[in-house]
């Protein structure tokens, strides 16, 4: 827990801390995340639908699905002024990490110069393991609201998984 604080705070951890269950399960989440990854193309079944949500200039998303179980989703909601990307990734049907980017442009539709508040979060089961924000970040957001945006973000991701139509087998 203190390490998951002190990463969250963007705060050096002791070394006596390295070595902690967190860690491992931030080790394994990675694993998980490189098997997704290399087995993506040839493995899962890709289904893009609508995610939920209000966008004034639309959204899109990708699931990979193994059988009937979600493996990734990726997320996307444009807007004029920036746009909301999210990926969530499971394993054995439950939510283990979030990846939260809100991108900011400079001016309408611009990209060029474009800004990025990113958030990762792991987690093992129901609990928060580790949430990471940049050292350099352009918003400095308190702990209690990075830990609601992780709470957020599981909800959401949960409802994803819990989503049975997404990759239902036709």
């Amino acid at each position: 827990m203190l390490a998951s604080l002190l990463i969250a705070l963007n705060l050096a951890m002791p070394a006596w801390a390295a070595d902690s269950p967190a860690d491992a399960r931030v080790a394994a989440i990675r694993d998980l995340s490189a098997r997704i990854e290399a087995g993506a193309p040839k493995v899962w079944r890709v289904v893009t639908f609508t995610p939920p949500g209000e966008s004034h200039e639309g959204a899109e998303a990708t699931a990979w699905c193994h059988g009937r179980q979600l493996q990734k989703v990726s997320a996307q909601w444009m807007g004029m002024l920036g746009r909301l990307e999210r990926t969530y990734l499971y394993e054995d049907g439950a939510l283990a990490f979030a990846f939260h980017d809100e991108v900011a442009y400079k001016e309408p539709y611009v990209t060029e110069g474009e800004t990025h508040a990113q958030t990762r979060v792991y987690y093992a089961g129901t609990r928060v393991v580790r949430v990471l924000t940049p050292v350099k970040t352009t918003v400095d957001a308190p702990v209690g609201e990075l830990l609601k945006l992780a709470r957020d973000l599981q909800a959401e991701g949960q409802r994803f998984a819990a989503d049975g139509a997404i990759c239902a087998t036709k």
